[in-house]
C-alpha cells in the first residue's frame, strides 16, 4: 500500500509546505502568487518566526538499498536528505532550514510514511 493522501490531493502530489521546499517548484495555478520572502527565509515561512537549521534522523539501516529507497520517498515529499555511515549502519538524515512549523511538517511526513517520530539531531539558530 502506498502513502495515504489528503482529500483533494492526488497521489504523489506534494503539500504546499513540502512543495515550497523544492527548488524551482511551480505552485498549482489555483494558488495565488505568494509574496517574496526576505533573504534567508524559506518560502512559505513566517518571516517573523525564528529560523533554525535542523537535522532529523529518520532511519538507520544495514544495507544501502533500504537507504536509497527511503531517500527517494522523502525527496518525493520535497525534503533534502543525506546518508551518513555510523559504524555498521547507514543513517538517513533530513536537512531543513525553517521555522517550527516547517519542522512539524517533517514530523507529519515521517508519520505519513510510517517511519515513527524522527529524532532531532541538531537545531541551530540561523543568524540574520
Amino acid at each position: 500500500a502506498g502513502p495515504r493522501t489528503d482529500p483533494g490531493r492526488l497521489p504523489g502530489q506534494m503539500t504546499p509546505a513540502a512543495q515550497a521546499a523544492v527548488p524551482g517548484a511551480v505552485p498549482p495555478a489555483t494558488d495565488p502568487a505568494p509574496a517574496a520572502p526576505g533573504p534567508g527565509v524559506a518560502p512559505g515561512a513566517d518571516p517573523a518566526a525564528p529560523m533554525h537549521d535542523y537535522v532529523f534522523q529518520v532511519g538507520a539501516f544495514r544495507d544501502e538499498e533500504s537507504v536509497d529507497n527511503l531517500r527517494q520517498r522523502l525527496e518525493g515529499w520535497g525534503l533534502r536528505t543525506r546518508m551518513q555511515r555510523e559504524g555498521k549502519l547507514y543513517v538517513v538524515l533530513v536537512l531543513l532550514r525553517g521555522d517550527a512549523a516547517r519542522a512539524e511538517e517533517v514530523m507529519r511526513i515521517a508519520e505519513e510514511l510510517r517511519l515513527g517520530a524522527p529524532m532531532v539531531r541538531s537545531r541551530k539558530p540561523v543568524r540574520p
